[in-house]
This record gives C-alpha cells, structure tokens and sequence, in this order.
C-alpha cells in the first residue's frame, strides 16, 4: 500500500474490531493485507541465485493481473555446498540395491 499509518492500537483491540467486519469488507482487508504482505515483482527474484528474465516477469504480472494467482513466490534459494560424498569400501550401493532386488 502507498500510505502508512503508525497507530498505537492494541492488537486484541483490532482482532476485535476485524471480527466486526462484513464479509465485504473482511475481503477487502484480506486483499490489502495480501498486497502489502508481497515484495514488489523487481525485487520478489532478488533472493533467488537463478536470474530472471523480462519474460518471466512479465508472465508472473500477467498471471496476477488475470486473477489466476494473487501472488508469485520467488524460487527457493537452495544453498551451495561443499557436498564431499562419503568413501564408500567394496560394491556401490546402487548395486547392492540391484542386487537385493534380484
């Protein structure tokens, strides 16, 4: 959202007041909750370590302004390791699970 307010509303008080709501406007609250909650679509992929293309982008946008999805998460982040596999003595293990299955 543009605006921001800082209120000093105790937090029981607002569950209080949303309970109160009509469902029109609990919906309406839902959707601004949902579209202050999202990064904007220039930095939602600037966690991924995979680069994103203006197509992709632009595919995402397309989707959300369809309403087919209301929002677009970016890729998970999956962290580079030095992954040293352990020595394994005598068969693989691959063979001996071939070999079990025989």
């Amino acid at each position: 959202m543009s605006k921001t307010f800082n209120l000093a509303i105790p937090f029981d008080f607002l569950l209080q007041a949303i309970a109160k709501l009509s469902p029109a406007d609990k919906q309406r609250l839902r959707q601004c909750l949902d579209v202050d909650a999202e990064p904007p679509i220039d930095q939602a992929f600037s966690l991924s370590s995979q680069p994103v293309t203006v197509e992709q982008v632009r595919f995402h946008q397309a989707l959300k302004a369809s309403g087919l999805v209301s929002s677009v998460r970016p890729p998970a982040v999956i962290p580079q390791n030095n992954f040293q596999p352990i020595p394994v003595q005598g068969e693989s293990v691959s063979q001996t699970i071939l070999d079990e299955r025989r």
